[in-house]
């Protein structure tokens, strides 16, 4: 059994994407990269049958979080704020001369967001005594790393790549089956966003997490024009969603 403090979510969660796809619905293994893993933070790195591996529904414990997470692409450089305060956004030059931070309606078009009330504990790995348990216990791996002692923090378990030491991380998680439904994490954008990913229950013989969800809905984030709630619509590309990303 880990030392990884609890973290019980008693709250709704939510998770935006393709409204193509059921927000909830756990990732094909079709559709898993060649190690094996969907290329996440918090993917099972085990080489094994998918069988005995698990997958991963990544969440957020408020809306914005959400589309924080979901919105990072659209974060400007420092470089194009930097051109845009020497140049003019004109709206009659059409959506590719929309200003830096600001997201084209054809993503919210696109998009839906899930909202779903879990109760369940999770481990949050981002205390002090969580990333000294997790020092001893990934020391072989960190050393074949290259992280020298004092470089296992924080910035470690939000490193972009190699996702080596944060999919290590939810593999021991995962086997404390007894005690945790998943992953909770601050945002690597802000420690005031909270990062929900709940793991699979693959004994369950379903394709369902471990954190039951008591009800989920989906949510469109603009109004319904036309065709059916699941299906593509079009929005006129002269507006905008003025969502700036600080």
């Amino acid at each position: 059994m880990s030392r990884l403090p609890r973290q019980p979510v008693s709250s709704p969660i939510f998770r935006i994407c393709d409204r193509d796809y059921d927000p909830w619905t756990l990732r094909p293994w079709a559709s898993a990269g060649s190690d094996g893993t969907f290329g996440h933070r918090w993917d099972d790195p085990k080489k094994a049958d998918p069988a005995e591996k698990f997958r991963a529904v990544y969440a957020a414990d408020a809306r914005v979080a959400s589309f924080v997470e979901t919105l990072q692409g659209f974060i400007p450089t420092p470089e194009l704020i930097a051109l845009s305060k020497l140049t003019t956004y004109d709206p009659d030059d059409g959506p590719s001369s929309l200003p830096p931070g600001v997201v084209p309606s054809e993503w919210a078009a696109e998009n839906v967001m899930g909202r779903a009330d879990v109760d369940a504990v999770f481990a949050y790995v981002a205390t002090s005594d969580a990333l000294w348990y997790l020092h001893e216990e990934l020391a072989t791996l960190v050393v074949a790393l290259g992280f020298s002692p004092f470089e296992f923090d924080l910035s470690s378990l939000f490193a972009r790549s190699p996702r080596d030491l944060s999919q290590a991380i939810a593999r021991i998680v995962f086997e404390d089956a007894d005690r945790f439904a998943g992953i909770t994490c601050p945002s690597r954008l802000g420690v005031d966003l909270l990062n929900v990913t709940l793991f699979e229950d693959p004994d369950s013989g379903h394709a369902t997490t471990r954190a039951p969800f008591i009800e989920h809905e989906l949510r469109s984030h603009q109004r319904r024009r036309s065709g059916s709630a699941t299906g593509r619509r079009k929005t006129s590309p002269s507006h905008s969603i003025d969502v700036h990303v600080k």
